[in-house]
């Protein structure tokens, strides 16, 4: 395997996961809506019981949705990948001379795509609610793109499922069931200093609290008032975390796709033809 048959292969296969994204407007919704459904819950439903230090529980739950978010869209890339070995679309895949890190790494990228949606989506509404941020354009950016590579390390964590379990149904379940506690064991909806203490030790090095922080400082919209290391060294933390999820479930992403497809039978030569000619139509689609 060299460098440009990865980058080749991964662009090629990414085209047709963002091409059957294009096809997808049911999914596109889902990304669209459920954010929109998290700042209206939250923000008028349950924002008048919780106090915040800054005061403006607003500002505070719009920057813990945009990384939710993220998060969340992130179980898309392991429900997609189930989906994809499935079907058998991984099978024409492997009739073709393409490396099988760039299936992997084409599917988490693609996924990107719909983060980038969802916090489009999800800062609009927070505009339309009178949130602003107050960090500048570089904030903004920086901010923005800590997300992304966010969303990019926890979309390696949902392939990692997505490849280890055996049906499209078992990896709706297992992508999105481990995410809630994450989630809502940080920092995002309410902060840790009212958390128990067990609960808030959990919550403050969760990497989810990190990159919200993180994110709430670019933004401008302020941080706990009073916190241990991991709230005076978020920046860090949230790096941190990235590249460690990185480092760890790129690799082993590709280990457990090689494991899942490996009983597989290769195709003869009729069959790559045949399987040749349904990767273009799939790569059409």
């Amino acid at each position: 395997m060299t460098a440009p048959s990865l980058v080749r292969a991964t662009r090629v296969i990414g085209a047709r996961n963002v091409l059957r994204l294009r096809r997808s407007p049911d999914l596109i919704a889902v990304v669209a809506v459920q954010p929109v459904l998290f700042v209206l819950l939250f923000g008028f439903v349950l924002g008048g019981a919780i106090q915040v230090p800054a005061g403006d529980y607003q500002a505070f739950l719009v920057t813990g949705v945009l990384v939710q978010t993220v998060v969340f869209g992130s179980a898309l890339a392991g429900i997609g990948m189930a989906e994809d070995l499935e079907r058998g679309v991984v099978d024409r895949f492997r009739s073709l001379p393409v490396p099988r890190a760039s299936i992997v790494i084409a599917r988490v990228l693609s996924q990107q795509i719909t983060g980038a949606l969802g916090i489009s989506v999800t800062a609009g509404c927070g505009l339309l609610l009178q949130w602003r941020p107050h960090g500048g354009l570089a904030g903004s950016l920086a901010a923005f793109g800590l997300l992304m590579l966010f969303g990019l390390a926890m979309s390696l964590v949902s392939v990692t499922i997505g490849c280890a379990v055996r049906s499209t149904e078992a990896a709706q379940v297992a992508c999105y069931a481990w995410l809630f506690p994450v989630t809502f064991v940080s920092d995002a909806f309410v902060p840790t200093d009212r958390m128990a203490m067990p609960v808030r030790l959990i919550a403050e090095w969760n990497p989810m609290s990190a990159v919200t922080t993180t994110v709430r400082a670019l933004l401008g919209d302020g941080a706990p008032a009073a916190g241990g290391w991991p709230q005076e060294h978020a920046p860090m933390l949230a790096l941190g975390w990235c590249a460690v999820l990185i480092a760890a479930f790129l690799p082993w992403s590709v280990h457990v796709y090689q494991r899942r497809t490996a009983g597989r039978s290769r195709p003869t030569s009729a069959g790559r033809a045949k399987g040749g000619a349904g990767h273009g139509r799939c790569a059409r689609r």
